[in-house]
């Protein structure tokens, strides 16, 4: 198992945003997070990546506790965030973007071999690798948001809700780009209320409703149930 967290809670200011959570990430395995805004599903990615301390539970990273520990150290570890809304770095190249991604590594002959295969991966980016990110349509900010956490050279992948705001045609695109990252090896944990998108790409699913895990089944298994069906799926 990869990752695997037990009975995990966390508050803001006194107020519960995750109860007694527990799930598993197997190595190779795209898993979806559905729930409404507000659901806590942002809060267990930045807890996960150590952005947020939990007040109970544990989080096991392989063979490691990580609860405690600092973001970078998670990093290193292989964990990668890519958070909602891009987070692009506006100012910066697209190349500067994609070698931020890769600040705490050392390793300069397999990073250039990475970037070799960012390019290769998003044609698109190395067209634009000397403009502006900031300058590129939301669907370009996506990708590069997206390369920039595999430019960490993680096992293990959070992306928080990696269509948000994008065209139909962007969304299939990142979809397609979710598949390919599994066919590495490469682990997803995905967050993402586009639930028809999340449910096709992924092979088991947590649903997430005040905190608390609803649901969690085989990604059809859950995509048939009628509570999905009627609150995420519009059916």
């Amino acid at each position: 198992m990869l990752l695997r967290i037990e009975s995990l809670s966390v508050h803001y200011d006194g107020a519960e945003a995750l109860s007694d959570v527990s799930l598993t990430i197997p190595k190779g395995s795209i898993i979806a997070l559905l729930g409404a805004n507000g659901a806590g599903k942002t809060t267990l990615l930045r807890t996960i990546s150590g952005l947020k301390s939990p007040t109970m539970g544990k989080i096991w990273f392989q063979d490691h506790r990580i609860e405690n520990n600092p973001p970078e150290e998670i990093v290193k570890l292989g964990i990668a965030h890519c958070p909602e809304g891009r987070r692009v770095y506006p100012f910066m190249t697209v190349l500067e973007n994609l070698q931020m991604g890769a600040y705490l590594r050392r390793d300069q002959s397999e990073i250039k071999r990475d970037l070799k295969m960012i390019y290769e991966r998003f044609p698109v980016l190395k067209e634009r690798t000397r403009q502006k990110a900031g300058t590129l349509s939301g669907g370009e900010q996506q990708m590069v948001a997206i390369a920039r956490a595999l430019m960490s050279n993680p096992r293990l992948l959070l992306m928080d809700e990696p269509s948000l705001g994008l065209s139909p045609i962007m969304v299939m695109e990142v979809a397609r780009i979710i598949g390919e990252i599994q066919n590495t090896g490469l682990s997803v944990l995905l967050v993402e209320q586009n639930a028809r998108m999340a449910l096709e790409t992924s092979n088991y699913a947590y649903v997430l409703e005040k905190g608390k895990v609803r649901l969690e089944g085989h990604s059809k298994e859950v995509a048939n149930d009628d509570h999905v069906k009627k609150a995420y799926l519009g059916i």
